[in-house]
This record gives structure tokens, C-alpha cells and sequence, in this order.
């Protein structure tokens, strides 16, 4: 097994980084925890020393599952552990993002609990939270250096932009992107800017889900129909709409065979088959409502990125004013003022698009009301509606 050490830090890692997404039954299933812990004694065999998991993986059952392995087999000391931070789950049924400086650091501590650990060697934000300021972010896990519960900071999904929002306030030592034969989209920007700053790079993904192990051949048959557990409370219809738009986006025909509402009423289980013989204008014929539309999709982080970018530009024509305003030059005052108004338009036009349900905002509320119920000792009922508004 080869090892490099990863970027700036001195931690000397294996080649290969072994995973623990599979130990999240809401996504892979049940797996058995027998094989999982040969897989991870047979891989600690061959030389791999590095192990990567997330608190949000399972709720905590991967965090829990590898502490127990390290406890039992006493090799903490052996092996690098990176665990990661992003989703509150107080409330399984209910995730939000969190990346606020008091979760941050009672996350810290209960992964640390979980992982039977007293340190975690790569403390890493699992991805942008749009709502938390970075120097929020970086004085919490700043902190947590201080203390010694974590030695290097690192992210996992971010893009250039989102990267260089923290840097401002905070060393960052890793990246760990979407990345393999298949999904190269980080190469363009990600990388060589990792490159340049002698940031490290672990990718997840790295096999495209088995896609890319020979297991699927050419002649590969699939089950005509699946299971998708959603949960919601939406009505039926909602539910149908938001299905069939996300099939034509990405350009698999389907028929949605059945949605069924348990007892619940919170949980709606779809039976989804797929269709050559039925194109996406048939399906939306047989809807009771057939409405058209002027809108377009757009990707949330893509729209999130031009605001950034518009903010910059904004920080920059104040600078230039700033310049002009002792230099007292007529020609750049013109273009100043030309630029104000071009930016102003640009920033206008990008608020009016960037409209998304009200529910991103809200989320925030019970972790709020949370902290405030914990400070004063008092119990709080907070009820909310109309999270669906835009």
C-alpha cells in the first residue's frame, strides 16, 4: 500500500481511504455489520490506514459502529480518522443544515463520544450552508484546534468560490469531492485551484457506485419497477408533479404506478416503473392539470454561485469608488457610475430569480427556538406553516 501525506498537513495517509456511507440504511439499506468489520479488519491488513466517515451516516450509526471497532481492536492510534458536519438531526425525520458555532461544537463532542475517541484528525464541512456566515464556521472549528479535539479543517462539496469564502477566516487542508471517470466536473476549476494552494484531495464516488467495477454489462436487465420512501406532507398530486418533472429533467421516461399514504400520513410510498412505450407527453396528458409554464430550472448552486459573484462585484465597484474618490479622474468617474448601474440591475434581476420555498429559511427556527428552550430551561412549542411559499 502506498502512502502520500495529504496536502500541507503531516498526516500520511493510504492510497486508498476506507469509506463508511454504506453504514446509512436510509440510503444502501441493511448491511451486515459482521462482514462490514472483516472488510475494515481485511483492509487495515493491506496497509490502509486511513478511514473516513460523517456523522450524519446512519444519524450516527457509522460513527458508532467504527467506535466500537476501534475500542474492541484498540487502534485509534493506528489509523487517521476524518469524520464530518453539516446536517442536524435532532430530529431524523426533520434534517436541516447546521454549521452554527454552538452546533459545531456539541456535534464535535458527541462524534468524538460516538468514535470512542478523544481527537479527530480531519474535521471536515460536509457542504455549503448558504445561511451560516464562514467566520461563524471558522471561529467554531478554530476552537476546536485550540482544544485539541480536532487537528486539521477540511470540506467536502464545495466549489471555488464557496472554498475561498472560508479560507478568508481558516487554513483549509482538504477537499473531498464527487469524482471518477464518469464525473469529472471538478477538474475545470476545483483541482487546479487545490493544486495551487497545496490543498489535499480525497474523492468519494471514486468507482461511480459499482458503475465503474464491470459488475453492469452492456446487456444488463433491470426490475421493471421500484420503491421510493419519501417523506412529506405534501398531497398526492404535489408529489406526482415533482416526480415526473424530476424524470423529464434528467431525461428518464417513467409512469408512476401507484402512491400510497400510510398511516402516518407523513410517509408516501411510490411505485415507479419505467416506460419506453409512454413519452413525458402522454404522462402529463393524463395529470388532471395540464398547465404551461414560462419558467426554467435552474440549478439551486449554480444561482447560488452568481449571487456570490454578484457580491463581489459589488465589494469591488466600492473599492474603485473609494480609488476614484482620490484620484478625482472625470472618465472613471463616468464608468464607476456606468458600472453601479449595470451591477444594481444584475443584483436586482439575480434576487427576483433566486426565489426557493421559504422552508430553507424556516429550518433554521427550531434549531433557534432549540438553543433558547436548552438556555432558559423552558419547554417551547413552535409551530410553523407556509413553509412551501417562494
Amino acid at each position: 500500500m502506498k502512502h502520500v501525506q495529504l496536502g500541507k498537513t503531516d498526516l500520511v495517509v493510504s492510497r486508498i481511504c476506507f469509506g463508511c456511507w454504506q453504514l446509512s440504511p436510509r440510503f444502501w439499506g441493511n448491511i451486515s455489520i459482521e462482514d462490514w468489520n472483516k472488510a475494515l479488519e481485511r483492509a487495515i491488513e493491506l496497509g490502509i490506514n486511513f478511514i473516513d466517515t460523517a456523522d450524519a451516516y446512519g444519524d450516527g450509526f457509522a460513527e458508532i459502529t467504527l467506535g466500537e471497532f476501534l475500542k474492541k481492536h484498540k487502534c485509534r492510534q493506528k489509523l487517521i480518522i476524518a469524520t464530518k458536519f453539516y446536517w442536524n438531526f435532532t430530529d431524523p425525520a426533520r434534517r436541516y443544515p447546521d454549521t452554527s458555532y454552538d452546533y459545531i461544537i456539541r456535534e464535535c463532542e458527541a462524534s468524538l463520544k460516538r468514535l470512542n475517541t478523544d481527537y479527530i484528525d480531519l474535521y471536515q464541512i460536509h457542504a455549503w450552508d448558504p445561511l451560516t456566515r464562514p467566520e461563524e464556521v471558522a471561529a467554531a472549528l478554530i476552537t476546536l484546534q485550540k482544544q485539541g479535539k480536532i487537528r486539521w479543517i477540511g470540506v467536502s462539496n464545495m466549489n471555488v468560490h464557496q472554498m475561498s469564502m472560508y479560507l478568508r477566516y481558516m487554513d483549509i487542508e482538504c477537499l473531498q469531492p464527487l469524482y471518477n471517470l464518469l464525473d469529472r466536473d471538478v477538474e475545470k476549476e476545483e483541482l487546479p485551484f487545490c493544486l495551487e494552494k497545496k490543498i489535499g484531495v480525497i474523492t468519494y464516488s471514486s468507482l461511480a457506485r459499482g458503475i465503474l467495477t464491470g459488475k453492469y454489462r452492456e446487456d444488463e436487465k433491470f426490475e421493471d419497477s421500484f420503491t421510493v420512501h419519501i417523506i412529506t406532507k405534501e398531497d398526492k398530486e404535489s408529489i406526482e408533479e415533482r416526480l415526473l418533472s424530476i424524470a423529464e429533467v434528467n431525461k428518464v421516461e417513467v409512469e408512476l404506478i401507484n402512491i400510497d399514504l400510510n398511516k402516518e400520513g407523513e410517509r408516501f410510498v411510490k411505485e415507479v416503473s419505467s416506460s419506453q412505450s409512454q413519452s413525458f407527453e402522454n404522462i402529463k396528458k393524463s395529470q388532471s392539470s395540464n398547465k404551461t409554464s414560462k419558467s426554467v430550472r435552474v440549478d439551486i448552486d449554480r444561482l447560488d454561485n452568481l449571487m456570490n459573484l454578484v457580491s463581489e462585484l459589488i465589494i469591488i465597484k466600492t473599492r474603485l469608488e473609494g480609488l476614484e474618490a482620490d484620484n478625482r479622474n472625470s472618465e472613471t468617474a463616468s464608468a464607476i457610475e456606468y458600472l453601479e448601474r449595470i451591477t444594481t440591475n444584475l443584483h436586482d434581476a439575480v434576487m427576483k430569480v433566486r426565489m426557493v420555498p421559504v422552508e430553507r429559511v424556516f429550518n433554521r427556527f427550531p434549531r433557534m427556538v432549540r438553543d433558547l428552550s436548552y438556555e432558559l430551561g423552558k419547554k417551547i412549542i413552535l409551530n410553523m406553516y407556509g413553509q412551501d411559499t417562494e
